[in-house]
């Protein structure tokens, strides 16, 4: 990972949902967040807002956490087997944005895991004057046979008792485990998505899963493999951690990857914020070229300005576009997982690994391409992370 995206994903993780304040600490009402991949879920305030992107992010009353599951420590190479070498390798990789005190603190929470603690000093504003908390701590707790961290920073009127009691009541909720698939948002709940024309497709618990900060493909592939939804023969494209406006942009020819064969599987967490009405959020697929580098032909999948998933086929074949829009059942104005598989002349769709849409069929015959060519088309604020894209070969 190169040095920019390294500390723009430190900033994430330290500062986290800074500024979203939502109602008071109502610990007699809570509710269950489960992450987007099904591994890990924790109880917290029902009136607090949280997001899960590279991080967990919660916000309260001047209160903002930043949680970092099993996995995730993983992921970014900070896990170990020893709960004093975790807590080393975060404070190492939170040590651009946080000063932290010498003290590291053993503490045992009411179920009687173990846990570290150790006290925030300040956040580092780079070019600006660092901004000091009465409390805020970095916790490293015990979840079965593993470790999760907790950042926890408060502002004004709370306290040190009143940040501990909920930060440690959060923390003593950790499960790992295989639980239901998250609704929207993350949220375990009815529904999570309202549309009945899904067929058998089955709910997938792999779609999001990650390796070292990029998506774990492998793992995606294994299990629509295990489901008998492509054929167990193929090639990875590529993968790609961190895509985003400014540093990819539009999709053209030299940005494209090619490919022997059209059908194809692709996914992504993606986040779009547009400006802008005709802006558009995705991925392209089964791409060809004129000489002078314009698009013939082209599957494109991705959500509009409008929060809907959008399925595009065109081509010189076809008199007009082939067409499907249905409003989105998740906001993608907050990062949510999006993969759609084309073989055989039909599309299918998961949202956060729930089927969304199944058979959209598609016109030019896959046949009629010798070699084609994928990529993104992140337009004015799209973001994506863990982005793959695999070649399916019978």
């Amino acid at each position: 990972m190169n040095h920019n995206v390294l500390s723009r994903i430190r900033w994430l993780w330290v500062i986290g949902l800074i500024g979203l304040l939502s109602g008071a600490i109502a610990q007699d009402d809570w509710n269950t967040f489960v992450t987007q991949d099904g591994e890990f879920r924790f109880q917290y305030p029902t009136n607090w807002r949280v997001a899960e992107e590279i991080s967990i992010n919660l916000s309260g009353q001047d209160i903002n956490l930043v949680i970092f599951p099993p996995n995730g420590l993983d992921g970014s190479r900070l896990l170990d087997n020893r709960i004093e070498e975790v807590m080393e390798n975060v404070i190492d990789f939170t040590s651009d944005g946080l000063s932290y005190e010498d003290e590291i603190e053993e503490v045992e929470l009411d179920s009687g895991r173990e846990a570290l603690r150790v006290e925030i000093d300040e956040v580092l504003v780079e070019g600006g004057e660092n901004l000091a908390f009465e409390s805020s701590f970095l916790l490293v707790t015990e979840v079965e046979d593993s470790f999760a961290a907790i950042l926890s920073i408060s502002f004004r009127s709370v306290n040190d008792r009143e940040l501990t009691e909920v930060v440690y009541t959060i923390a003593d909720s950790f499960e790992i485990g295989r639980f239901d698939p998250p609704g929207e948002g993350g949220q375990k709940g009815e529904g999570d998505v309202p549309n009945p024309n899904v067929g058998d497709l089955p709910t997938l618990r792999d779609y999001g899963k990650m390796r070292q900060n990029t998506a774990d493909w492998q793992a995606v592939i294994a299990e629509l493999e295990d489901f008998d939804l492509i054929p167990r023969q193929g090639e990875l494209l590529y993968t790609e951690e961190l895509l985003s406006t400014s540093m990819n942009g539009v999709y053209t020819e030299d940005n494209a990857v090619g490919s022997r064969s059209a059908d194809v599987v692709m996914g992504a967490v993606m986040s779009f914020r547009p400006p802008e009405e005709e802006n558009i959020c995705g991925f392209v697929a089964r791409s060809t070229f004129d000489r002078r580098g314009r698009v013939e032909a082209s599957l494109y999948v991705g959500v509009n300005a409008e929060n809907e998933v959008i399925l595009m086929e065109t081509g010189p074949d076809l008199e007009e576009p082939n067409t499907f829009a249905i409003e989105s059942p998740v906001d993608f104005y907050s990062p949510n997982h999006l993969m759609f598989i084309a073989y055989d002349q039909m599309v299918s769709v998961w949202i956060n690994g729930v089927p969304f849409i199944a058979e959209f069929e598609l016109l030019q015959d896959n046949a009629d391409f010798e070699e084609v060519f994928v990529g993104t088309d992140l337009q004015m604020s799209c973001v994506m992370s863990a982005m793959f894209a695999y070649a399916i070969e019978d």
